[in-house]
């Protein structure tokens, strides 16, 4: 019984080290990520200033940038992008998607 103890703690140890070395990784990959995104939303918003929000390709950009802001977690960026977009496009297709999301967010 005492062996059968020791061989449980052991496994729990070594248990607890994969959980460890197994978030180190994910956060690792989670940070990568973030950065990532950050970047790409700088990139956007740059070539946002260089277009015009009522044009095809500004109306891309701001959906781009609406679902990276939500993918990301990042509610400021969402209801200023979306503010744009709803406001310049009243006819896109995705208006009624980017009205919602923005209402969304500014519930929280």
């Amino acid at each position: 019984m005492n062996q059968n103890c020791f061989i449980s703690k052991k496994c729990s140890v070594l248990l607890l080290c994969f959980i460890a070395v197994s978030l180190q990784a994910v956060t690792a990959q989670n940070i990568e990520e973030v950065l990532k995104a950050r970047k790409d939303i700088a990139n956007i918003q740059s070539k946002l200033r260089q277009s015009n929000d009522r044009s095809n390709q500004g109306a891309k950009l701001l959906v781009q940038l609406v679902d990276l802001a939500d993918e990301y977690g990042r509610p400021f960026t969402l209801i200023q992008a979306a503010k744009r977009f709803v406001v310049s496009n009243p006819e896109h297709e995705r208006h009624p998607d980017i009205m919602l999301r923005l209402i969304d967010a500014q519930l929280v």
